[in-house]
């Protein structure tokens, strides 16, 4: 199932079945799984990560100062914490 569906093994015993070539391929997430977390348990997660992600964005591949970047996470962060309820 990791090939097919991208699912990784819950229980180490599942990456100890992993063949050569598995091992291989997921070399570099087998190294760093230890410190891995789960994505936090929020009903807004996906929004939240969205505002991150367009702020990183537009300031590393934009025409956006830090500044701009900075007032548009905020707002971002307030509006969805005004439709959460928060």
């Amino acid at each position: 199932l990791t090939r097919e569906l991208g699912w990784f093994p819950v229980r180490e015993a599942g990456w100890e079945e992993l063949n050569k070539d598995d091992r291989y391929d997921f070399s570099g997430y087998l190294e760093m799984k230890g410190s891995l977390r789960a994505r936090p348990g929020v009903p807004y997660y996906e929004q939240l990560s969205r505002i991150w992600q367009q702020g990183f964005s537009d300031l590393l591949f934009g025409d956006k100062s830090p500044d701009d970047v900075a007032a548009f996470v905020q707002t971002g962060l307030q509006d969805l914490r005004e439709e959460s309820g928060q």
